[in-house]
């Protein structure tokens, strides 16, 4: 498999492909949510709720999600005036799948014990839990930031945007888009 790929699957799948792998990479999502208590509060952005109902990660996700999808579609309407809903869509739910990965990192048995690990007083357990834990930190960080390449990639595609002002500009206007996603999430109380 070629690496271009990889790291844009939007060239080389077909939307219903894309649109099918990322329904089910939601529903996965959302069943990880629910299972290991920890809810999606917003594109990149991981709470933790330990009488997380069902129905509450569901509306948690579709909230991230819907917010996410109607914010890129207005950006993605500014910069091309093709572009289709679709592929915005389909940008979104397929940026999301490494956080596939992170959830089963996130509930790793050992980990859940690192703090037993870290107060004893044996030297050797110390040193095996500050390995884990950096080994498990760069591959959260390394799932994080392909999560961001392929919005980024997905975005560009949809849009056949060019010009490295308006990456730029996407760029910052997906932090300011967390960063108030993140603070009115929380008080919508879902």
């Amino acid at each position: 498999m070629n690496w271009k790929y990889i790291f844009n699957p939007f060239v080389k799948f077909s939307e219903k492909q894309l649109f099918i792998v990322g329904l089910v990479g939601f529903i996965i999502l959302v069943l990880f949510s629910f299972i290991f208590k920890i809810p999606f509060m917003s594109l990149g952005k991981l709470g933790i709720n330990f009488n997380l109902k069902l129905s509450q990660a569901f509306i948690n996700a579709s909230f991230s999600y819907l917010s996410a999808i109607a914010f890129f579609i207005i950006i993605a309407k500014i910069f091309n005036k093709n572009t289709r809903i679709i592929d915005i869509v389909n940008t979104i739910t397929i940026s999301q799948l490494p956080f596939i990965i992170i959830f089963l990192i996130l509930n790793i048995p050992t980990l859940r014990q690192k703090n037993s690990l870290m107060l004893s007083s044996d030297l050797e357990n110390k040193v095996l839990a500050v390995a884990l834990l950096s080994t498990l930190s760069l591959i959260i960080s390394a799932c994080s930031i392909y999560s961001l390449i392929l919005l980024f990639n997905g975005f560009k595609t949809s849009t056949n945007v060019k010009s490295w002002q308006k990456i730029m500009l996407l760029f910052i206007l997906y932090f300011i888009f967390i960063v108030i996603s993140q603070l009115y999430l929380p008080k919508l109380k879902l």
